[in-house]
């Protein structure tokens, strides 16, 4: 739905387009290393991650990765970074300024996950999601794509599944 609605009402600098660069690829990796030093010490410090690794076979990787980014990640980014963080940054004209903005609507969107050991509403998850939708946020400022900051959210994502519970 919300790809018919790009589609019919089209907005300035989302940046759907699958024809990324190295440099993109670069700066979703950048993203994912950012948000891995902080995020992840905090959400082990506060007891919200547990590391506890489920390693999959390179198949299964692949398909996880492949529908995370495909079934969540894109579309997530799309909402999140294409029109919530895309119309604050046009209307204020500072990215500095929206970053934050979309970053905290993303990590309320999260508050009603339950996780082990932490009941909706759920602050630990609101709290590291508005941390890595600030990073997902800089990978779709620096590279003006919203499929760039999808593969970040793909790639945090699949770590998360693949190595902790939380």
């Amino acid at each position: 739905m919300l790809y018919l609605f790009l589609v019919r009402r089209p907005l300035e600098n989302i940046g759907f387009t699958f024809n990324l660069s190295s440099n993109d690829l670069k700066q979703a990796l950048l993203g994912l290393t950012a948000f891995s030093l902080v995020g992840l010490p905090l959400g082990l410090a506060f007891g919200f991650l547990r590391y506890l690794p489920d390693i999959p076979t390179i198949g299964d990787a692949l398909v996880m990765l492949l529908a995370g980014y495909l079934l969540t990640a894109l579309i997530e980014e799309v909402l999140f970074r294409g029109l919530i963080q895309n119309l604050p940054t046009k209307r204020l004209g500072k990215f500095n300024q929206a970053l934050p903005i979309a970053a905290v609507i993303f990590g309320l969107a999260h508050i009603n996950n339950s996780t082990p050991r932490f009941d909706v509403p759920n602050l630990g998850y609101a709290l590291i999601a508005a941390l890595v939708g600030a990073a997902y946020g800089w990978v779709w400022w620096r590279t003006k794509k919203v499929t760039a900051s999808a593969i970040t959210h793909a790639l945090v994502s699949f770590v998360w599944g693949v190595l902790f519970i939380g």
